[in-house]
């Protein structure tokens, strides 16, 4: 007869060395595939474009992304980052983590100068350190961005239903991106 703690340690080790051995294997598999490299044999590249940084890691399956971080310029903690990955269509799938305290059920929408960029993206979760965002712009939508001069991120804070606009530079920004495209293929 097989003893209850027996049983249990016996589940907790199943529980352990299983999901560890997939990991495993999954692993080599990976190993054996070869990797990415740019240009100069590099695995991964990272570009400063102005006010954009591009950066593209061989290990990544989104391959290349442009970014920019936008901090408080008194307590220096992160209150924006947009990053927009390019898409073979000559579009782009832009990713935003904005702060915290912001009216979720708004969503956010995207504008240069006066006109609006692509259609209003829902903010999809909250982690610890912020709320994520997804927009899905087509091409005329990423030739805006390359024209304007400023891109505006638009959404409502919840405490007082005002607006909220952060502002990004698009100083560097076709560089970064076009270079993102041309390293991704």
């Amino acid at each position: 007869m097989i003893k209850r703690p027996f049983l249990t340690a016996l589940t907790l080790a199943g529980m352990f060395f299983i999901p560890h051995a997939a990991l495993a294997q999954q692993a080599a598999e990976s190993a054996a595939q070869p990797a990415q490299t740019y240009g100069t044999g590099a695995s991964a590249i990272t570009e400063v474009y102005g006010d954009w940084t591009l950066a593209c890691g061989a290990t990544s399956v989104r391959g290349c992304a442009v970014r920019q971080v936008l901090q408080d310029s008194k307590t220096n903690q992160r209150v924006l980052l947009a990053e927009l990955e390019p898409t073979p269509d000559k579009g782009a799938v832009a990713t935003l983590i904005m702060p915290f305290g912001l009216r979720l059920s708004s969503g956010v929408r995207l504008q240069v100068g006066d006109v609006s960029v692509g259609s209003p993206g829902s903010f999809t979760t909250c982690y610890d350190n912020g709320c994520f965002a997804r927009l899905d712009l087509d091409s005329s939508a990423v030739d805006l961005l390359k024209r304007g001069q400023d891109l505006k991120i638009i959404t409502i804070a919840e405490d007082s239903g005002q607006s909220v606009v952060l502002t990004v530079s698009l100083a560097g920004f076709t560089s970064a991106l076009d270079r993102g495209r041309e390293l991704a293929q």
